[in-house]
């Protein structure tokens, strides 16, 4: 079926109840969204109703393991977060996102079947640390950067490029690494 501009519209990814006529998909397709929400069990069971049984397929993506110089640069906005924005992906061992099993789990228990996972490595090169405020910037991680007032900005962008000068490469340049999960199931 095909979204008319509307339907699209009145589409929440978190909503219980989406706009959206049950069992009217063959796809349903996420991508580094599922952890955001507020409620991700109910959000997948509502994605799963969209769902044509048998044989409907849902796949998402989320991260997963990522190098020790990521994990230590994230951890500069910590102390400014709120607690709504503490996840598995600034607090590493939290949560059902923290681990394969545990997505799979989830993903299991909103009414999925044939759960599998596969990880893909993506490298990130900077230049320096200019290049890491501006990349951080254009995504999800802008909001790590609102969190902080800005008098302390000069301070996390101190902090992150002594952290990020430990992934210099031999070319002079900043290698980080972060694995995505894909995590991809059937309705039954």
């Amino acid at each position: 079926m095909e979204l008319t501009e509307q339907a699209a519209k009145n589409a929440d990814a978190s909503s219980p109840a989406p706009s959206l006529p049950a069992a009217g998909f063959d796809l349903v397709v996420s991508s580094l969204v599922v952890f955001f929400l507020p409620d991700p069990s109910a959000a997948l069971v509502a994605w799963r109703r969209l769902l044509v049984a048998p044989g409907g397929r849902l796949a998402i993506s989320t991260f997963a393991d990522r190098d020790r110089v990521w994990d230590a640069v994230d951890a500069t906005f910590r102390p400014y977060l709120p607690a709504g924005m503490l996840d598995a992906r600034t607090t590493g061992a939290a949560g059902p996102f923290s681990s394969d099993a545990g997505v799979a789990e989830l993903v299991g228990a909103a009414g999925f079947t044939d759960v599998r996972t596969t990880h893909f490595d993506v490298e990130v090169t900077l230049a320096d640390v200019d290049e890491w405020v501006v990349f951080s910037r254009s995504h999800g991680q802008r909001a790590m950067w609102d969190a902080v007032p800005a008098s302390e900005h000069d301070a996390v962008k101190s902090a992150a490029g002594e952290l990020l000068d430990q992934a210099r490469g031999t070319d002079g340049r900043i290698h980080l690494h972060q694995q995505v999960r894909y995590t991809l199931a059937t309705s039954s």
